[in-house]
């Protein structure tokens, strides 16, 4: 009978959790109820997106959401970074079951200790590192920051995106690193596997033409944003800093092609476009701090 009861009770809180009536900090109370009782075939919030659940059995997940388009769009990416790194065994098994609402099914992965997390990082970017170095201005990639740019225009002011503009196109001249990116690479979609393999997950962002040395500058942001709880653009402020007190992150930043500030430049016209595209509005508040993050990466270095 108690069994039966607590039943119902996770299938209203599921359902809750679909629907989006539920918190966030619930969803993840729900998410480690499930786990410290190795509670099985019971959805749980999945953090890659934002109606979406895990359901799993001990060794596998199954991955759905409310749009099949963003699991086929997911699959697809995925088949595209597997062939780009063809031979190297860092990605999960994954493998779409197609239907009326198609889902995934991922084999069962486990977080890498922090200790080791930017061993793993480096290890990944040498399997991901593109042999030679293009010009990005010609595989005409350049529609990528047209949101973020059209946010800029609304709140510089003395003919400040007249500026980011002319920096950007200098940049895009100058040959650099091109080829599969991540597009989200970070702590949180690094994994291992039961037998200790590192694998890397996550893949609605990826791009067969991207900047490399933004996946390696998105990893040092968000690593910056959880151990200092700190607004990425605060981070982005005061990252310099922060690189000098971290021997794990100089060494990392060693792999730019570009200079510090013209990788962020182009990563922070490209971030707040994005989060412009699921948050409409949200780039507006702290106008100020916007603008003093343009003026710092657009000043001499």
């Amino acid at each position: 009978m108690k069994m039966q009861a607590k039943k119902l009770m996770f299938h209203k809180l599921i359902s809750n959790f679909k629907s989006e009536v539920i918190s966030f900090q619930l969803k993840l109370k729900i998410a480690k109820i499930i786990d410290d009782k190795n509670i099985f075939n019971y959805a749980k919030p999945f953090v890659a997106y934002h109606a979406a659940c895990i359901i799993s059995n001990g060794r596998f997940y199954k991955v759905a959401t409310n749009s099949s388009n963003t699991i086929l769009k997911e699959y697809e990416n995925f088949v595209l970074f597997k062939n780009a790194v063809s031979g190297a065994d860092i990605l999960p098994k994954l493998m779409l079951v197609t239907g009326e609402s198609p889902y995934l099914v991922m084999n069962r992965l486990y977080p890498i200790s922090e200790n080791e997390l930017y061993i793993s990082a480096s290890k990944l970017l040498v399997v991901l590192k593109a042999k030679g170095k293009v010009k990005l201005s010609e595989i005409n990639q350049h529609w990528k920051l047209e949101a973020g740019l059209k946010l800029l225009t609304i709140i510089l002011r003395d003919g400040k995106i007249e500026v980011v503009k002319e920096q950007l196109k200098t940049i895009f001249k100058k040959e650099m690193r091109i080829g599969i990116t991540h597009g989200d690479f970070c702590f949180s979609n690094v994994m291992f596997d039961e037998f200790g393999k590192i694998k890397l997950i996550d893949f609605d962002c990826v791009e067969e033409f991207g900047i490399q040395d933004l996946d390696i500058i998105n990893w040092v942001v968000f690593d910056l944003q959880k151990k200092l709880n700190m607004d990425w653009r605060l981070v982005i402020l005061n990252i310099e800093s922060h690189i000098s007190e971290s021997e794990k992150i100089m060494l990392l930043l060693t792999s730019l092609t570009m200079s510090l500030k013209e990788v962020l430049l182009i990563y922070f016209v490209e971030r707040i476009g994005k989060i412009s595209k699921f948050y409409p509005g949200s780039f507006m508040n702290d106008s100020e701090l916007n603008y003093k993050v343009i003026d710092f990466l657009i000043e001499a270095e």
